[in-house]
């Protein structure tokens, strides 16, 4: 059994149990000798961690496996996503960059989604006026706004007969 040292760094002896250890020396005793003030300081136990970010650890991926799960995260998480990657010690400038345009498609599709809604609330001029925006827009019109353009036209036809 290892013995435990109690070095006395004081002006006057200390008493470790029956036994004096002088000024400035130092005295050898098993543990079950020492009283707890006198023992070294244990190690902190250290915990592992339970709550480790899914985010941070996606991060550990190939910028493919990353940008496949795209799909499942929120908003908000992609955001969080590129503040962690920014973070790091060496960002991965291409990550960042799909994670930008992925944050730009969805706010893209929330503004569209948004305009579709409130079609049926738009006057006929504003209406028509939307629709020369979007054919104006040649190849690169929102095929989706298009399409509920070209219905909101027709259900007003139908309703106007």
């Amino acid at each position: 059994m290892d013995k435990i040292p109690v070095s006395n760094t004081t002006d006057c002896p200390i008493w470790v149990g029956a036994s004096m250890v002088a000024p400035g020396e130092t005295r050898h005793f098993y543990p079950h000798e020492v009283p707890p003030e006198f023992r070294p300081a244990e190690a902190p136990v250290e915990e592992p961690a339970a709550d480790t970010d899914p985010l941070a650890d996606l991060l550990e991926l190939s910028i493919k496996a990353i940008k496949a799960q795209f799909g499942t995260l929120t908003f908000e998480q992609l955001e969080k996503l590129g503040e962690l990657e920014q973070l790091k010690e060496t960002p991965r400038s291409s990550l960042l960059s799909e994670i930008g345009n992925e944050l730009l498609t969805r706010s893209s599709r929330a503004e569209i989604t948004a305009k579709i809604k409130s079609l049926p609330a738009l006057s006929d001029d504003e209406l028509s006026t939307l629709v020369e925006d979007e054919k104006a827009k040649g190849n690169n019109a929102d095929n989706e706004l298009a399409a509920a353009l070209v219905a909101e036209v027709e259900t007003r036809k139908t309703a106007a007969q």
